[in-house]
C-alpha cells in the first residue's frame, strides 16, 4: 500500500480574545474580610437551623477569608462559630485549637472558656 500523501497543514486560526477575568467567585475570598462576614452571618444560621455538619465548611471558608493579622471582630465571630459548628457536628476534637485560637483574642472570653469546656468534655 502506497503512504497517504502528506496532509496540508490547516491555516493557523487566529487565537479566540482572551476572556475578560471572572471576578473572583465566593469560594475565592481569601483575604476578602467582608466576603467572611457575609460567610459568619451563613454559617451560624445553619447552626441554628440545626445543621451544623453544614455551617462546618461555610465557617471554615469564613475564617480563611480572614487576613492572619487581622483584629476584625467578625474573625473572632467566625472562630468562634466554627468551634461551635464543630462541636455540634460531633466533632470536638477538631473544635478544640479552634476554640483555643478564639481565646487568644480579648473579646468575650467567657463564652468562649465555656465552649471550649463543652468541647473538651465532648472530646473525651
Amino acid at each position: 500500500p502506497e503512504p497517504a500523501p502528506p496532509e496540508e497543514p490547516a491555516p493557523e486560526e487566529p487565537a479566540p480574545e482572551d476572556p475578560a477575568p471572572e471576578p473572583l467567585a465566593a469560594s475565592d475570598g481569601v483575604g476578602d474580610p467582608a466576603e467572611g462576614a457575609v460567610l459568619n452571618d451563613e454559617g451560624k444560621a445553619l447552626i441554628d437551623d440545626g445543621r451544623p455538619e453544614e455551617a462546618v465548611p461555610v465557617l471554615q471558608e469564613a475564617v480563611q477569608s480572614f487576613p492572619e493579622d487581622t483584629t476584625d471582630v467578625n474573625y473572632a465571630y467566625a472562630l468562634f462559630n466554627l468551634g461551635n459548628a464543630l462541636r455540634l457536628a460531633g466533632r470536638p476534637d477538631e473544635a478544640i485549637p479552634v476554640l483555643e485560637r478564639r481565646l487568644e483574642i480579648p473579646n468575650q472570653r467567657s463564652t468562649v472558656r465555656r465552649e471550649l469546656a463543652l468541647a473538651r468534655a465532648d472530646a473525651q
